[in-house]
Parts: structure tokens; sequence; C-alpha cells
């Protein structure tokens, strides 16, 4: 079945190559080669020039995305908080005591994550947006 499926896959892959993306480019000898292919695109391909993307949708992204590591952050926190009052509790009880720096070990690797996300998150998102400009 294995060896099916990976025959089926090179066969599409193989038709998807050989099919028609080529594009229709006219060179004027005027011009510049990079100015006469500027416009030149594949057949059936999406441009810059087919979409816009308006600045309140950035503006969105950006905010949901803040306001998720901003939760995420308090959530982490408050388990930093949990874990401690688990470790306070814990009455020297090994298995406890295991379990609560294991809770505070996960909490405090998920506050560094989310300390880190803030400006990974913005610069994924100002480069996605102004690859569409």
């Amino acid at each position: 079945m294995q060896k099916y499926l990976h025959f089926l896959v090179l066969i599409i892959t193989l038709f998807l190559s050989f099919s028609s993306v080529f594009a229709d480019c006219v060179y004027q000898g005027s011009a510049t080669l990079s100015k006469s292919l500027e416009k030149c695109a594949p057949k059936g391909s999406i441009t810059s020039d087919d979409y816009k993307v308006d600045d309140w949708v950035k503006k969105k992204v950006v905010q949901l995305t803040n306001q998720l590591i901003l939760l995420g952050s308090i959530l982490s926190v408050g388990g930093i908080v949990f874990a401690s009052a688990l470790y306070v509790s814990s009455l020297w009880d090994a298995e406890k005591v295991k379990h609560a720096k294991t809770s505070m070990k996960f909490a405090i690797v998920g506050f560094v994550v989310m300390l880190l996300s803030f400006p990974i998150v913005n610069a994924l998102v100002n480069l996605i947006y102004e690859v569409g400009k």
C-alpha cells in the first residue's frame, strides 16, 4: 500500500512539474531587461498586484497576538505562584517536592517563552505584511 502511495505522489509531482507555468513576457529592446521583466509572472500565479492588505488587518493581528501573549504570561506567573504554594505545602514529602519543582520548571519555561515571543511574533507579522506591499 505504501509503495502505491509513493508511486502516486511521484506521478502527481511529475505531472505538476511539467504543467504550463511559463510566463508571458515580451522583451522590448528599448527598455532594460529588468524593466521588461518587472511585470512578468508565470501564468495563473498570484502577484502582489492582485491583492492589497490594509493596515487595519495588520494592527488587529498584532493586537490579538499581543493580547494572547499577555494572557499566556499572566497564566505562567499564576503557574509560578501555584508551584510555589505546592512547594511550601509539600511538608518535605519527596514526591510532592518533586512535583512542585517540575511544575515550577515548566511555569518558568512558559514565562520565558512568553517573554521571548513578543519580539518574535511582532517581527514575523511585520515581515509577512511587508512582503505583500
